[in-house]
């Protein structure tokens, strides 16, 4: 009830709704036994349920949802659209190289507001994966394009991708913790 557009509302109940029913379709959790909490560093996750990891996001009318079996995961979508402050928010949250792949497009161009937005989804994705947060938002590298390279995030490694999709922007990442000898 803390939503005051009712679109807003519907989205995040049928969101809620069907990460429930993909768990119990792939775990046999019946949804009215899931309850979910947060992690220290507020990250949500199903309680009494360690293996089980989700994810969630969304951005206008899509969602996207994850479930994995014992896997660190993270997601993010967001509809591509001129975002106002993308040259400021690039300055501090991206790297050198991150802020060069975006000057090859003017500021103006529909083009460099996708790429920001799939440069911000693909960091998110992987910053969710860890339970970060955005904390470290500017210190990890993510270039928009198929696949990038691993990138660490305190003692995980983090693969991350784009997920094709019309009209928006939307990423995967997977966590998996570093092993030392």
């Amino acid at each position: 009830m803390r939503f005051v557009n009712p679109k807003s509302r519907e989205r995040y109940v049928a969101a809620h709704a069907a990460l429930r029913i993909l768990i119990e379709a792939y775990f046999g959790l019946a949804s009215y036994r899931q309850a979910f909490s947060t992690t220290p560093l507020g990250k949500p996750q199903l309680a009494g349920y360690p293996d089980i990891q989700c994810s969630l996001s969304y951005s206008g009318d899509h969602a996207l949802l994850g479930v994995a079996p014992g896997a660190e995961i993270g997601l993010d979508i967001e509809q591509i659209r001129t975002i106002t402050d993308a040259e400021d928010l690039a300055s501090v949250y991206f790297t050198e190289r991150e802020k060069s792949f975006l000057q090859a497009n003017s500021p103006d161009s529909p083009a460099f507001h996708r790429d920001f937005l799939r440069i911000w989804t693909r960091k998110e994705a992987c910053l969710k994966a860890v339970g970060q947060g955005l904390n470290g938002f500017n210190t990890i590298e993510c270039a928009p394009g198929e696949m990038t390279t691993p990138v660490r995030i305190g003692q995980s490694q983090v693969h991350a991708g784009a997920i094709a999709m019309r009209n928006y922007a939307a990423s995967w990442a997977r966590a998996t913790p570093l092993i030392s000898f």
